[in-house]
């Protein structure tokens, strides 16, 4: 034993010690996770974005073949509806205003 430190105050700084180890690892798995979490949500964006243009150009290859049709461009517009919803939706998570966009 250490001259002048107790068994006590000797078991405290092992505490500290272990204590700063276990800090260390916990910022490392937090920075693991936080990098799968950012490559996930990379990955579904990049797959939201490829999907949405695969089905708008079926969708606009379709669009040019048909005749007018009222019922048709109330799909279209109901699409539209749907796609500006979503628009505000996300822009929630951008803390941007839509002025400013």
């Amino acid at each position: 034993m250490k001259e002048g430190y107790t068994e006590d105050a000797m078991q405290l700084d092992q505490m500290r010690a272990q204590q700063e180890v276990l800090e260390k690892h916990v910022r490392v798995l937090e920075t693991v996770i936080e990098t799968n979490n950012v490559a996930c949500f990379e990955e579904n964006l990049a797959n939201l974005k490829t999907s949405m243009r695969k089905y708008l150009k079926l969708l606009s290859a379709e669009f040019l073949v048909m005749e007018f049709d009222p019922d048709n461009q109330r799909k279209i517009l109901d699409l539209i509806d749907y796609l500006q919803a979503a628009i505000d939706e996300l822009r929630q998570f951008t803390h941007v205003s839509p002025q400013r966009v």
